[in-house]
């Protein structure tokens, strides 16, 4: 998920270190779609506009081998 704070729009790119299907969730409907991803090196760029306040919900849907990191406290 990521989230506008500011007051003012966001334009920008969002990358991922990954590689896989990317689909975007409406949660407020409950509806998943196929959202499109530019792949470099390994990496996902996905065009991001949010309006002040506003969010996006991601999945991604992982290609090949994936390592997981843990964290514990």
């Amino acid at each position: 998920m990521v989230v506008n704070e500011g007051e003012e729009k966001y334009e920008g790119t969002l990358v991922l270190r990954v590689e896989g299907k990317l689909t975007r969730w409406d949660m407020a409907c409950g509806h998943v779609e196929d959202w499109p991803a530019e792949v470099v090196g390994g990496e996902m760029r996905i065009a991001l506009t949010l309006l002040a306040g506003g969010s996006e919900a991601f999945g991604v849907e992982m290609a090949g081998e994936v390592s997981i990191h843990r964290c514990d406290r």
